[in-house]
């Protein structure tokens, strides 16, 4: 997490606590949700082809179009307790 945090936003994060594990059955797959901290001062710069921009913006103001897994891992992530492992469904679409 912290070398992708790394690669991808061009700074280091700082105590990162894992906060819920989810299951995707229909492809075998696991997904993280992390609550770390930036040093501060520095914010997110874009360094990689997969990330064009970065924002803040309060969770029920999230651009669109986003699914309904983006918007639980944030809430998840910003939680300030540990999540059980979730077996996810359907992930539904927000336009």
């Amino acid at each position: 997490m912290l070398r992708e945090v790394r690669e991808e936003l061009g700074v280091e994060a700082m105590t990162p606590e894992l906060r819920a594990v989810y299951y995707e059955l229909g492809v075998d797959q696991h997904h993280f949700a992390f609550r770390c901290r930036l040093p501060d001062g520095l914010g997110p710069k874009p360094r990689s082809a997969e990330i064009l921009e970065c924002g803040y913006w309060p969770v029920d103001a999230l651009p669109r179009p986003i699914n309904d897994f983006t918007i639980q891992r944030i809430r998840d992530a910003q939680s300030s307790h540990p999540i059980a492992v979730q077996v996810l469904g359907p992930r539904r679409w927000f336009t």
